[in-house]
């Protein structure tokens, strides 16, 4: 069995192949940004695919391990050592917020690139995001892209729209200002650093940790850099394959995934806006009985079980929440 440095050399001769000179650079052009719990594979197929497009260019890889177990850290560990251009940052506990703040807090580029651990980008990537960033306005702070769903072979299953929006579809044509449609996934996403630390990053009551669904990070992010009068785009000439776990392809999970996104709805409502707080609890209070009584009868019909999770996770929140004010 080879050793554990064997391995590590191996990976690089192969994602190094055909490369001649790796620089480190003086002047940081873009920031790549992995967050990870426990998916080194999926952080070694990254690496594999992004490393030919940045070695010997101005771009930096930052690796934030979110509190990986210690089999995770330590093949991370192996990766990144194995790359001038690349860093690791190690964080005690699990959360996509604070891992997203640490990437952010080390990153010397003025555009970070957000990609998440279970994105397969295209080989010419980093060439579209480094154009993007040239030609956006300056009053846009960030801008996302198009992540298309990558099923397991055999799929049977095939997702309702609402499903693939939990799934964190989208496929959106053009390039264009989205600041009054959002549809914006911060795991694929160009981001103006200074504008994101202007509102201290991402606010950590907020996304997903080891034990939640948790979301709503990138809504309240959004909301907030808008209320601060920056322009969100969208790009159809940045794209990624989202691999798709099987388990997501159950109905269970998805209800799981929509009763959660309810309970974050509560939460961000409750840190930024408590007037809209107050219409969603009367219009959960009102929807809630007809669905629950619908989906007794046709709950794989019109979405009705999905939504009905959705206004659960609402109810459980606002009964947690110990006011609401205008």
């Amino acid at each position: 069995m080879p050793s554990q440095d064997l391995k590590t050399q191996d990976f690089k001769k192969q994602v190094c192949n055909n490369i001649e000179t790796e620089v480190r650079p003086q002047v940081c052009e873009l920031s790549i940004v992995i967050c990870s719990h426990n998916r080194p594979r999926g952080v070694e197929e990254l690496i594999g695919i992004l490393y030919p497009q940045i070695a010997g260019h101005a771009v930096e890889l930052i690796v934030v391990d979110s509190a990986s177990n210690i089999e995770a850290a330590a093949r991370l560990r192996e990766m990144t050592s194995a790359f001038p251009q690349s860093k690791l940052i190690r964080l005690d506990s699990p959360g996509v917020s604070a891992a997203r703040n640490a990437g952010l807090h080390v990153a010397k580029a003025a555009w970070i690139a957000y990609i998440d651990d279970d994105e397969i980008p295209p080989a010419d990537w980093i060439f579209q995001l480094k154009q993007l960033a040239a030609r956006l306005p300056l009053d846009c702070a960030a801008c996302g892209g198009n992540v298309i769903p990558l099923f397991p072979a055999g799929t049977t299953c095939k997702p309702t729209p609402r499903w693939l929006d939990y799934l964190s579809t989208i496929d959106r044509e053009g390039e264009f200002d989205q600041t009054a449609s959002l549809r914006f996934p911060i795991g694929h996403s160009l981001v103006r650093a200074a504008a994101l630390r202007d509102i201290g990053g991402f606010d950590l009551r907020l996304g997903r940790d080891d034990s939640t669904l948790m979301s709503g990070e990138e809504v309240l992010l959004l909301r907030q850099l808008i209320a601060r009068g920056w322009k969100i785009w969208h790009s159809g000439w940045i794209e990624v394959g989202h691999k798709i776990p099987v388990e997501r392809l159950k109905r269970q999970w998805v209800r799981k995934r929509a009763f959660w996104e309810g309970v974050t709805t509560v939460r961000m409502l409750t840190i930024q806006s408590p007037k809209e707080l107050r219409r969603l609890a009367f219009q959960t209070a009102i929807k809630k009985p007809v669905l629950a009584a619908a989906a007794m009868i046709i709950w794989d019909f019109w979405e009705v079980d999905m939504r009905l999770a959705f206004l659960q996770g609402v109810d459980m929140a606002l009964s947690n929440t110990a006011s609401i004010t205008d």
